[in-house]
């Protein structure tokens, strides 16, 4: 499974490179630190995950999922901090979101349930 990560912030970025490869074994496609950047590699990586900042861009976020979702189908999971949000970018046609606050191991176990069990390794028992 490829995963292409979009946050304005690299300390995030990097955060979830790590959940992505390093826990859950799975490609990262690219990152973008904007919103342009994103439809581009959206583009030309063939994403199978897109993991999404909620502030990524100044227009609305629902917009953004709608222009993302005519160009690919894809998985889209927001990342963000309100409850608001949440509604907002679920009801937009996001698959899942995530708090910015959540620890490793509730992002990993979110992002496991969207993916094929052959594409994620899990470890010995």
């Amino acid at each position: 499974m490829r995963v292409l990560i979009a946050d304005r912030e690299p300390n995030v970025r990097q955060a979830l490179w790590l959940v992505c490869e390093e826990g859950l074994h799975l490609t990262v496609a690219g990152e973008a630190a904007d919103a342009p950047e994103l439809l581009t590699l959206v583009r030309t990586t063939h994403p199978d995950m897109l993991l999404l900042d909620w502030g990524l861009t100044e227009a609305p976020p629902a917009e953004l999922i709608r222009t993302i979702r005519g160009i690919k189908s894809l998985v889209i999971i927001v990342v963000g901090a309100g409850m608001e949000q949440r509604r907002e970018t679920l009801a937009a046609g996001a698959d899942a979101f995530i708090y910015k606050g959540d620890p490793p191991e509730k992002v990993l176990a979110l992002l496991r349930t969207f993916i094929e069990p052959q594409d994620c390794p899990r470890p010995p028992r």
